[in-house]
């Protein structure tokens, strides 16, 4: 009996965690907004709040000195969620 509640609680638990990872995606508000003519990779996303109140306002490069790397390396929604609930 007691192996049945330990292996139902196990279950519960991961079931838990797994759904914790289907969370609802924060799609940009603008795509690839164009800031630079000089090169193509030269593209931002932008997430608009809704609404007329002032709102922060977040700026985050991801690094690679313009160089390297891409935007979608980063996971935004969290971090988002985690600052601006």
């Amino acid at each position: 009996m007691t192996t049945i509640i330990r292996y139902s609680f196990l279950f519960f638990l991961l079931t838990l965690i797994g759904s914790s990872c289907l969370a609802q995606r924060l799609d940009p508000t603008y795509r690839n907004l164009r800031y630079s003519k000089e090169f193509d990779r030269s593209v931002l996303d932008l997430w608009a709040v809704k609404g007329k109140k002032p709102a922060p306002l977040v700026v985050y490069f991801h690094g690679g000195g313009f160089k390297g790397g891409d935007k979608s390396f980063f996971s935004r929604s969290s971090m988002l969620r985690r600052h601006y609930p």
